[in-house]
């Protein structure tokens, strides 16, 4: 989840099918998640929303990861999924959840399968665009992204050559007609 942005229950319901490890460009293609219906988790054969249905280009520890895990040769049951419960059946998120918990009792954190994917969103997004962030999480808009992914960063990008340019402009002579155009203030 930390190296795609995938929600918990697209995550658990990725088959063999949908990955692509052997590309040029490694791909896991998000064609479902996993849902309760009539009392039992199942694999839903489309995501939460149709921006949802996405290819992800996978970094090279993803990879690693996804094959260690077909490498154990557990039952994916008639889905194939890559990450099975015991039974070949989906895993449940609460499970994943509440394992994740007492994983980090030992070590005194608190990293929920959600603080991933806005950690992926965040760093997408300063790094590159808001758009590359809302396109890799699946949101129809950017304004999802930006208002419950996007943590905000409190400094000011560094725009000093931007605004000595405001400097270099106002060291020339302002004429008659720019004298009501802006406020002059030496600040």
């Amino acid at each position: 989840m930390l190296g795609t942005g995938l929600r918990i229950g697209e995550c658990l319901a990725l088959r063999e099918a949908d990955v692509d490890l052997d590309a040029e460009v490694p791909t896991l293609t998000v064609t479902g998640t996993v849902v309760r219906a009539e009392g039992r988790l199942v694999r839903q054969g489309k995501p939460k929303s149709d921006p949802s249905r996405r290819t992800i280009t996978l970094p090279a520890f993803v990879v690693a990861a996804i094959t260690e895990a077909l490498d154990l040769g557990l039952d994916g049951g008639p889905d194939e999924l890559v990450f099975p419960s015991t039974k070949g059946t989906p895993r449940s998120p609460s499970r994943v959840r509440e394992q994740l918990r007492d994983a980090q009792l030992a070590i005194g954190t608190t990293v929920t399968p959600h603080d991933f994917r806005r950690t992926v969103a965040t760093q997408v997004a300063n790094s590159t665009t808001i758009g590359n962030a809302t396109a890799l999480l699946g949101h129809a808009d950017e304004g999802t992204t930006v208002r419950h992914y996007v943590k905000r960063n409190h400094v000011a990008p560094d725009l000093r050559v931007v605004i000595d340019q405001l400097i270099a402009v106002a060291g020339e002579p302002v004429t008659e007609s720019q004298r009501g155009e802006f406020p002059v203030t030496s600040t």
